[in-house]
C-alpha cells in the first residue's frame, strides 16, 4: 500500500465516522424536539383548562382592558 491508498483509506474512514456522528446528532435534535412539542403541548393544555385568559394571547394584544 503505497502513501495515496494510505490516505484515501484514512479520508474514507475519516467520512465515516463523521457521518456517524452527524447521524447521532440528528437523532438528538430529533428528540429534543420532540420534548419541546410535547412540552409545549402540555402548557398549552393546562392554560386552557385553568381558563387563564392572560396566559393565552391567541391574536389579542396585552391590554388591561380586555
Amino acid at each position: 500500500m503505497d502513501r495515496f491508498e494510505f490516505q484515501l483509506a484514512m479520508l474514507q474512514k475519516g467520512a465515516e465516522e463523521l457521518e456517524k456522528k452527524i447521524a447521532n446528532f440528528t437523532t438528538i435534535l430529533m428528540q429534543l424536539k420532540t420534548a419541546a412539542i410535547t412540552i409545549w403541548v402540555a402548557l398549552i393544555g393546562w392554560v386552557f383548562a385553568s381558563k387563564i385568559d392572560a396566559l393565552v394571547p391567541l391574536g389579542r394584544r396585552f391590554s388591561i382592558r380586555s
